[in-house]
């Protein structure tokens, strides 16, 4: 599926700053603590104990992982960057309103051949009609599945922001 997003609304001011999307520089919150169920912090990183229990969490919501489809898309002359998902999906949202953010986890199982399996921090693009697109370049051989994060856009932006972007869960 090809999605040209050509939007002229972005102002000139905008365009000046040059910045893509990186989430916003949040702090762990008490409120913010308890929705992710994470009691205490080190250094504004969860401690890893809790960062295990909520591994554990994803790892039992993984029948509720989906496919992305992938999609090609430009804004006039910007293309999705590699290796920068949670950029380019807040950059595409930021010129068409017609699509919105979706944060979460991408689920590696390793064809059960590994004790563990492994989840790595991802951003869709969702349109409209809740369809879930990946727009970031990778060279992959295969699709991994997505777990959508059940966190806020703030809360999530936080527990990323401090440098959970992989968590491994023992099975």
């Amino acid at each position: 599926m090809m999605m040209n997003i050509h939007d002229h609304r972005l102002t000139s001011a905008l365009r000046a700053t040059g910045k893509s999307y990186a989430p916003s520089a949040l702090v762990f919150t008490s409120s913010s603590r308890r929705a992710l169920g994470i009691q205490s912090m080190t250094k504004n990183k969860p401690l890893d104990s809790e960062l295990k229990l909520y591994a554990e969490r994803l790892y039992n919501r993984r029948t509720e992982a989906v496919m992305l489809q992938w999609a090609d898309v430009s804004i006039d002359s910007w293309r999705p960057h590699k290796n920068e998902c949670h950029g380019n999906v807040s950059e595409v949202c930021v010129h068409d309103n017609r699509y919105s953010p979706a944060r979460g986890w991408l689920y590696f199982d390793f064809n059960d051949t590994l004790p563990s399996v492994k989840f790595v921090a991802h951003s869709a693009l969702r349109d409209m009609k809740g369809t879930l697109y990946n727009i970031t370049p990778a060279q992959v051989t295969q699709q991994y599945p997505f777990i959508l994060a059940e966190e806020s856009e703030e809360e999530y932006a936080s527990l990323v922001e401090s440098g959970v972007t992989e968590l491994w869960h023992l099975k």
